[in-house]
C-alpha cells in the first residue's frame, strides 16, 4: 500500500474512492472500505482517503496502526490529509472538481449516505450525484451500521474505551481492541516481584484508554499467547510517571526486546491503583494473574 501526506503531487486515474474520518476504522468505516476494494474488479485502485482531526485526546488508533488496518483490509493507495481551513472552505463543487476528480481521477465514490463536506457542509450525497452524472463517475452509498438499536460511532466507541467496556468496544470495532509497538526496557522490576513483563510506550497520538488491569491476548510474529496487561502510569513506582503497557505473558520466557508485538485488551479486571508497598503490589498482580487464567478456563 502506498501512502500520501496530503493531495500534493497526486495524479490518480480509474479509482474507487471513499474518504471519511477513520478514527476508529469500526465497522461502519469498514463496509465502505470494504465496498471500495470491491471495486477493483472494475477499476484500477482502491483508494482511501483519511481526514485526520487536530484530537488533542488522540484518535482511537494510532496513525501506524490506522495504517495497518488499511493495509489488511485491501486499499492500494491510502491519503492522510489533514482537515485543516482549506478543505472546510472550499467549495463543495471545488473540492468534487479538484481532488476528486482531477487528483484523484475517481470513477466510483464510495460514502455514507449523512457524508457531508465542503464550506457550510453543504457537499452531500446529493451533490456527489448530480457531479458525477456531469462528470462520469458512480456513486455508491453505504447504510450505516447499527448495534443495539443505535449508530455505530467512534464516540460510542471512545466512550466504552474511556469505561473499559472492552466487550462493547469490540462489537462496534468488529475486532478486540488493541496496542502494538516496540518492546522497550523497563526499570525489570516485573521480573523482580517474579512477573516480567513486556513494555510498550503507549504512542501520543492514541486515545488514552481506562487505566487498569486487563486480561491481554498477546500476538508475537504469528503466535498468540495470552497474559494480563496493565494500562497505565504504576502509581506505587516512584519516578517519573510515563502512560504506557506492561503485559505478563503466560508460560513465556524469551527475550523479546525491540521485537513489534501487539498487545489485544480483552476484559478490564480493575482499575489501577497504588499500593503502600511492593509486596502489596506483587500480591495483587498474583491475584490479578489467578483471575485471569480462571477466565481463560486455565
Amino acid at each position: 500500500m502506498i501512502v500520501y501526506n496530503g493531495f500534493s503531487d497526486i495524479k490518480l486515474n480509474n479509482t474507487a474512492v471513499t474518504i471519511g474520518k477513520f478514527d476508529g476504522l469500526h465497522l461502519g468505516h469498514a463496509a465502505l472500505i470494504k465496498e471500495v476494494v470491491s471495486q477493483k474488479l472494475f477499476h484500477r485502485t482502491a483508494v482511501a482517503v483519511n481526514l485526520l482531526m487536530d484530537r488533542k485526546d488522540g484518535a482511537i488508533y494510532s496513525k501506524a496502526e490506522r495504517r495497518r488496518l488499511f493495509e489488511e483490509a485491501g486499499c492500494d493507495i491510502l491519503i492522510e490529509a489533514e482537515l485543516n481551513d482549506e478543505l472546510k472552505n472550499i467549495e463543495a463543487e471545488d473540492f468534487v472538481r479538484e481532488y476528486l476528480i482531477d487528483r484523484l481521477g475517481a470513477h466510483m465514490v464510495v460514502t455514507g449516505f449523512d457524508f457531508a463536506f465542503g464550506a457550510g457542509r453543504r457537499g452531500n450525497t446529493a451533490l456527489l450525484k448530480k457531479m458525477g452524472d456531469e462528470y462520469g463517475f458512480t456513486l455508491r452509498c453505504i447504510e450505516k451500521k447499527e448495534f443495539m438499536g443505535k449508530r455505530i460511532s467512534s464516540t460510542r466507541i471512545r466512550e466504552c474505551l474511556s469505561l473499559g467496556d472492552m466487550e462493547m468496544a469490540k462489537a462496534m470495532l468488529g475486532r478486540e481492541y488493541s496496542l502494538e509497538g516496540v518492546v522497550v526496557t523497563g526499570n525489570r522490576l516485573g521480573r523482580t516481584l517474579g512477573m516480567p513483563t513486556a513494555n510498550l510506550m503507549w504512542p501520543d497520538d492514541k486515545l488514552v484508554v481506562c487505566r487498569g488491569v486487563y486480561l491481554a491476548g498477546i500476538k508475537i510474529n504469528d503466535e498468540n499467547f495470552y497474559g494480563i496487561a496493565n494500562v497505565g502510569i504504576k502509581p506505587t513506582i516512584e519516578g517519573r510517571k510515563i502512560y504506557g503497557c506492561e503485559t505478563n505473558i503466560f508460560d513465556f520466557d524469551r527475550d523479546i526486546y525491540s521485537q513489534n508485538i501487539r498487545v489485544n485488551l480483552l476484559k478490564h479486571l480493575r482499575d489501577e491503583i497504588r499500593f503502600s508497598n511492593l509486596e502489596e503490589l506483587k500480591a495483587k498482580m498474583h491475584k490479578d494473574k489467578k483471575t485471569a487464567r480462571m477466565l481463560l478456563g486455565k
